[in-house]
């Protein structure tokens, strides 16, 4: 890369990301509303993307940004939708019954899902089409050899190492993982560790830079943290009743996000805290035992952000500090 290059490189950077600075919290919430909803990150602002009889019972989340698009679950299928629910898209059956989760591969056009039951994790193109199975409960046990603590039925939760190229899930208190191409021989499926108190692990988020995983576990009534290999289990929150859910973790603004579906007095609620648990407060308060915010996800404050002035500025700075350094260093004429 020359100088010129780096200085476009670095300016134009700058613009996008100044573009994509509102967040907000997108949730699915199968209990009170059928509903695939939104929130500003203090709690304010409450809107709905998708709602019923457009979706039915919605549990599994995840946000595509680059396209502006909601990918969630309607029953035994899923679908997507853009960020002001016009464009609703079925992408097929999960394969099994009830999906609990969605990861997103955007660059490389895939989306993996998990499923309740025995099927495991499943893959597609961000489409649904080429459907395939990545591992389930019955290929495990067509494996010889492979690790019994490793298991694939009832799975809750998944997340993507995209770079390291692998896949993480949630089985009860288990977290294993495996290839992104999914499980052929015994060695493919790994287990990582096992909970050390009480309850299951539910939804799951990765830290890849500290090799940390955060989870729910809606047994436990907490939110919690370790290395990936299960050293040093701690419980961030734990408010002594509710059932913790959907979550999400925001590694810049140093926020962990999640629902609660039997928060106070038993009523839904969401929550947030620092990456330590300090500072808990509930952002949002539905007010009724019926709210179930399942999965969390953070996203943009638009489908496809237009550039700020300020972002616009900053590339016609960059422009014209690259013009300037390249006239003079150019050769002079004899």
């Amino acid at each position: 890369m020359n100088r010129l290059t780096a200085v476009l490189f670095v300016g134009i950077s700058f613009a996008v990301n100044s573009s994509l600075v509102a967040q907000r919290l997108y949730f699915t919430d199968p209990g009170l509303g059928d509903q695939v909803s939104r929130i500003n990150l203090n709690g304010s602002a409450f809107d709905t993307v998708i709602a019923f009889p457009a979706i039915v019972d919605p549990r599994a989340l995840a946000i595509d940004r680059l396209s502006g698009r909601a990918y969630y679950s309607s029953g035994s299928t899923l679908q997507r939708a853009y960020f002001d629910g016009s464009g609703q898209e079925p992408l097929g059956p999960s394969g099994g019954s009830v999906p609990t989760d969605i990861a997103l591969d955007v660059a490389a056009d895939k989306m993996y899902w998990s499923v309740d039951g025995t099927v495991g994790v499943k893959r597609a193109a961000l489409d649904g089409t080429g459907a395939t199975t990545l591992v389930s409960q019955s290929l495990l046990d067509s494996l010889i050899g492979h690790d019994p603590l490793v298991r694939a039925d009832d799975v809750s939760g998944i997340a993507l190492d995209i770079t390291g190229g692998r896949v993480y899930w949630a089985n009860g208190s288990r977290l294993n993982s495996m290839p992104l191409s999914g499980v052929v021989a015994a060695g493919d499926a790994m287990h990582h560790f096992e909970l050390s108190g009480a309850g299951d692990i539910n939804k799951i988020k990765l830290d890849l830079d500290s090799s940390l995983v955060y989870w729910t576990n809606n047994g436990g009534s907490v939110v919690q943290s370790a290395a990936l290999d299960g050293a040093g289990q701690t419980t961030l929150v734990s408010r002594g009743f509710g059932r913790p859910a959907g979550l999400d973790i925001d590694l810049s603004g140093g926020k962990l996000y999640f629902g609660d579906t039997l928060g106070t007095g038993g009523r839904g609620q969401i929550l947030r805290a620092n990456l330590d648990g300090t500072d808990l407060e509930v952002i949002y308060d539905s007010g009724s035992t019926l709210f179930a915010p399942l999965d969390l996800e953070l996203g943009p404050d638009v489908a496809v952000p237009e550039p700020t002035s300020l972002a616009l500025a900053t590339v016609a700075f960059a422009l014209t500090i690259g013009v300037c350094w390249r006239k003079r260093n150019m050769p002079t004429q004899p």
